[in-house]
C-alpha cells in the first residue's frame, strides 16, 4: 500500500472526479457539490481545494479525502487507503 502521507495528498476534488462526481460551482475558495450519499436540489458538499479538506453541511461533517473515501464508498479506514492508493478498484 501506498505510504499514508501520499494517499492523504490525493486531492478530494480528483478522487470525486474519478467517481463521476463533477462539481456543480468551481467559484470561490470552495467547490460545491451535490452530496453523493444523499438527495438534495442544493449542493452542500464543498471541496476546499486549497487544504484539500471537504465539509457536508447538510450533514455537519468534514474531513480529509480518506474520510471522504469512506463516506461515498460506504468502508472503512484500510479499504479506502486501498482505493484511493489505487490498490482496489470499484
Amino acid at each position: 500500500m501506498a505510504d499514508l502521507d501520499t494517499i492523504k495528498r490525493t486531492p478530494c476534488d480528483q478522487y470525486l472526479l474519478s467517481r463521476g462526481i463533477e462539481p456543480k460551482s468551481t467559484r470561490g475558495k470552495s467547490w460545491k457539490y451535490f452530496s453523493p450519499w444523499r438527495g438534495e436540489s442544493v449542493p452542500s458538499l464543498h471541496v476546499y481545494p486549497e487544504s484539500n479538506t471537504w465539509r457536508d453541511y447538510g450533514d455537519g461533517i468534514s474531513g480529509d479525502v480518506i474520510s471522504l473515501c469512506m463516506k461515498v464508498e460506504g468502508v472503512g479506514f484500510a479499504e479506502a487507503c486501498k482505493i484511493l492508493s489505487g490498490k482496489e478498484k470499484y
